[in-house]
């Protein structure tokens, strides 16, 4: 039993710095894809993001970024992908199905982006998305909403 003990914590020791370090290397990972991202670099904010998408696939942040930066680099398909992992871990996340839209749209899936739009433009949005969202469905449909 004691040696058991012991053991547990010999690994655990020895495992410590290796888990703070690869959670280090996340962070930082995740701070240059930001960088890349806002400055539109898709190109290069895609490849960190899916990299860290791999590390944690349940990340709510980095699929939407991943989304968001395949969408940038006209990847429809893996924007989809990404976005659809966002409404699985939060269902609730309204801002993510104005993005779905236009991912759909991108795919030539018309009726499917009105869809996510008018579920978007149903949910309380802050004024610049909501009007994001109504000059998204004026251009679809040729109506305002």
């Amino acid at each position: 039993m004691i040696r058991t003990g012991l053991l547990t914590i010999i690994i655990l020791c020895l495992l410590c710095p290796v888990l703070f370090a690869a959670e280090a290397n996340q962070h930082k990972s995740l701070a240059q894809a930001r960088i890349f991202y806002e400055s539109g670099d898709y190109t290069q904010a895609y490849p960190l993001y899916f990299s860290l998408f791999q590390q944690d696939p349940a990340n709510r942040e980095i699929n939407f970024y991943l989304g968001k930066s395949a969408l940038g680099l006209g990847d429809y398909e893996a924007a989809v992908m990404s976005f659809e992992r966002v409404l699985i871990i939060a269902p609730a996340a309204d801002e993510v199905k104005i993005e779905l839209a236009k991912a759909y749209l991108g795919l030539g899936a018309e009726e499917t982006a009105i869809h996510y739009a008018e579920e978007a433009l149903a949910a309380e949005l802050p004024d610049n998305l909501r009007q994001e969202v109504e000059a998204f469905l004026k251009e679809l449909t040729g109506r305002p909403r």
